[in-house]
C-alpha cells in the first residue's frame, strides 16, 4: 500500500493509424489493455489512512 493517498490517473494509448489493422500491434494493445483493465476497479484513495492508522 502506498504511504499516501494517490489520486487516479488517466492512461491514454496512442498509436499510428497504420497500426490499427496490423495484427501484431492489435494483439499487443489488447494484451496491455487486458493487464491494465483490473486496475480500473481499484480505488486507492483512502487506503493510506487504513494502512497507517
Amino acid at each position: 500500500m502506498p504511504p499516501i493517498a494517490i489520486d487516479p490517473i488517466q492512461l491514454i494509448g496512442v498509436w499510428h493509424r497504420k497500426a490499427d489493422t496490423a495484427p501484431m500491434a492489435a494483439w499487443m494493445r489488447q494484451q496491455i489493455f487486458d493487464i491494465l483493465r483490473p486496475l480500473d476497479r481499484i480505488d486507492l484513495r483512502g487506503l493510506a489512512k487504513e494502512a497507517n492508522p
